[in-house]
């Protein structure tokens, strides 16, 4: 009887310590971890950026689009309040998400102006006004894909069983929108790319940086060290 109770008790010492050392091993682990993040990162913005350093869109590596820094991380989501009171990489997406949505409506309007100013259908330089009008419609998808990417990832709890895909899905379509002005953009020379290249540029990082926190949300695997 005595060795029972010794053994019993032991058992119950060594579990103790187990779920203290490894909390993620207990019961909604994947609750549990995520609510701690903030806690335990420290500085979650630091963090998230440290992480996000080197990350290139899948369908633009290699064609120039220059690999996310980790100053232009954390300045831009530091550019907005709310990423000092974020708790999780959730939110730190929401709101690169919403940085993305207001370069892409500055830009559609600077494209937009310099339509008007290029003449419009007719013009001499087909070139220019066909990239004018294509980086139009991709700032549109970007308005259109944009919310509802940012309602699904609004709704993410590492609780449910969503598969992480549905998340991986629209970050993409956003960024794919906005990179392929980007891509257009940079064909071009001259007085069009003087005007349009640093807003094309804008657009697609912030929109990396919501793919790459959107990764991170659902805890995709790195493979751009």
């Amino acid at each position: 009887m005595a060795m029972a109770f010794l053994t019993t008790t032991l058992a119950v010492v060594l579990l103790g310590i187990c779920a203290a050392a490894a909390p993620c091993l207990t019961t909604d682990a994947a609750g549990v971890c995520h609510d701690q993040q903030r806690h335990d990162d420290g500085d979650l913005v630091a963090t998230a950026c440290e992480k996000a350093k080197g990350h290139e869109a899948h369908h633009y590596r290699g064609l120039g689009l220059t690999a996310l820094t980790k100053e232009f991380c954390e300045t831009t989501l530091r550019s907005d309040n709310r990423s000092a009171a974020a708790n999780d990489t959730r939110e730190l997406a929401l709101v690169a998400m919403d940085l993305a949505s207001t370069a892409a409506a500055s830009a559609s309007a600077k494209a937009r102006s310099a339509l008007r100013s290029s003449g419009g259908r007719g013009s001499k330089d087909r070139d220019t006004e066909y990239s004018l009008r294509y980086c139009l419609m991709d700032y549109g998808t970007v308005a259109v894909v944009l919310p509802a990417c940012r309602a699904v990832v609004e709704e993410y709890s590492p609780r449910d069983f969503q598969a992480p895909f549905d998340y991986l899905e629209c970050a993409g379509r956003v960024m794919d929108a906005a990179g392929d002005c980007w891509q257009r953009v940079s064909y071009e020379d001259g007085a069009l790319k003087r005007a349009l290249w640093n807003d094309a540029v804008d657009v697609a990082n912030r929109a990396n940086l919501g793919q790459a926190l959107v990764e991170q949300m659902v805890d995709f695997p790195d493979d751009h060290e």
